[in-house]
């Protein structure tokens, strides 16, 4: 039903409607939430392929309803990010309306909702009212700048509430807000940032929502200019210091090390006197080769090309060589995330240096073509099973033989390729002309590269 929807050939057009409205019935009734999942995946596809039909029916408010439904459906883990939940079923389908539906039909619908939900005395409810709340704030950014202050006041209120499912509810809100509604959020640094350390620091806090404010955090000292961000500097650089050489989580630490890269992206140059201790602790990070530690690897190669950035080639110069060295061995550890953070080094470290970089750029620009041409992380297997049942004889053209075939490819490798790709047009944007020699092998490439089968690619 979801190929057919979305379809150009009308095969369902006599049927969408009743068949829209029976898959949300099924899915809203339904108790096994993988098919109500499935049905409402169905009604998505609608949204998106054919939103011009259910507006014509009336449809969007049916539809809102039962997206409103699960986002404030009780679930019995909500602190799972892996499970298929009430809300994650709902947040997609508000999504989906916010970018196919013309915002009349959502925008007031979803802030009258979100406000309903979070006056309830019921947590669930309030959870959802921020779940909605942050499913519209990318589309709708510039229509909620005038709300601001009002979404949040709701929010750093929900915060402090004693239910730890509404205050990561309240964070992921926040983390929206902070990314889309730029640059007006950064007008309200002072009460932000005091409610950002105070829910970190706050005895007995649960772990999920310390990681989510700090992920909220990072996105918005990273919207700051360099003078609000000097008020802040001193005392979020000791903090997010403690939280890195702390008894603390992988994941808070991943968080800190995002804080200072954050920090330092905001401070610029005013970040210098802070370059040898966050270099040293970043070294630290960088130097770990067991599988546990390659994540806060990758995370620390990235944050230390955007310190270098920051001060500049003359005092990040001492540390180049261990710098050049470390990122050698990172493409040499088989992790699609560090191999990514090299190149994101890489991408820093040409903006940094100048034409100084064309010294290793024969060596790099050959990383990332080598990179390009890996088909690692993809994986291809005939229709019918395995590619033992893939008959050549059969194949009349490349056509032909990609429609027998079916392909996945790890979101990692893909990651890392565009990774790959974004370096390059930093060493040809910064190089000058150094990178001359460079050209025909990188268009060579790039023109391979539009077969990839993967658009983001």
């Amino acid at each position: 039903f979801n190929t057919l929807a979305e379809s150009p050939v009308p095969v369902l057009e006599k049927y969408l409607i009743p068949l829209t409205k029976f898959m949300m019935e099924v899915s809203v009734k339904c108790e096994n939430m993988s098919l109500s999942d499935t049905a409402m995946r169905f009604v998505q596809s609608v949204v998106d392929m054919k939103p011009h039909r259910l507006v014509r029916a009336n449809m969007i408010p049916d539809v809102l309803r039962a997206a409103f439904y699960f986002v404030s459906k009780p679930d019995d883990n909500p602190f799972d990010p892996d499970e298929v939940t009430a809300q994650r079923i709902g947040v997609c389908m508000i999504s989906a309306l916010v970018e196919s539906v013309p915002y009349k039909h959502v925008l007031n619908p979803c802030l009258q909702t979100s406000v309903k939900l979070i006056k309830s005395d019921n947590p669930h409810h309030k959870r959802g009212g921020m779940a909605i709340i942050a499913a519209i704030a990318e589309g709708f950014s510039l229509l909620l700048r005038e709300a601001l202050p009002d979404l949040l006041d709701a929010t750093l209120s929900l915060i402090q509430n004693k239910s730890a499912m509404v205050r990561v509810a309240a964070c992921v809100c926040l983390l929206q807000l902070c990314d889309h509604i730029q640059p007006d959020i950064c007008n309200h640094h002072e009460r932000l940032v005091k409610a950002m350390v105070t829910t970190l620091d706050r005895p007995g806090e649960h772990p999920m929502v310390r990681v989510k404010m700090a992920t909220a955090m990072c996105a918005f000292l990273e919207g700051l200019d360099p003078e609000t961000m000097a008020i802040y500097i001193k005392p979020l650089m000791k903090k997010f210091g403690q939280l890195v050489t702390g008894n603390e989580s992988e994941d808070m630490k991943e968080m800190a090390i995002g804080g200072i890269m954050s920090v330092a992206i905001a401070s610029e140059e005013k970040f210098t006197p802070f370059f040898k201790d966050s270099a040293n602790a970043l070294f630290h990070f960088m130097s770990k080769k067991a599988d546990e530690d390659l994540k806060l690897r990758a995370r620390a190669t990235e944050c230390m090309g955007c310190v270098a950035v920051a001060v500049g080639k003359d005092i990040f110069r001492p540390c180049l060589n261990q710098v050049f060295a470390l990122a050698d061995e990172n493409l040499t550890l088989d992790y699609f995330s560090l191999s990514e953070a090299t190149f994101r080094l890489y991408t820093s470290l040409a903006q940094c240096l100048g034409e100084e970089f064309c010294k290793v750029l024969p060596k790099v620009h050959q990383y990332a073509v080598k990179c390009l041409e890996s088909m690692d992380g993809v994986e291809i297997r005939h229709q019918g099973g395995d590619m033992s049942a893939f008959h050549q004889e059969d194949v009349h053209d490349e056509d032909d033989m990609l429609r027998q075939m079916q392909y996945s490819i790890r979101s990692g490798a893909v990651d890392e390729k565009a990774a790959a790709i974004q370096s390059m047009q930093s060493f040809a944007e910064f190089c000058g002309r150094g990178y001359l020699p460079f050209i025909k092998p990188t268009l060579d490439i790039c023109k391979e590269m539009l077969e990839y089968p993967h658009e983001f690619v």
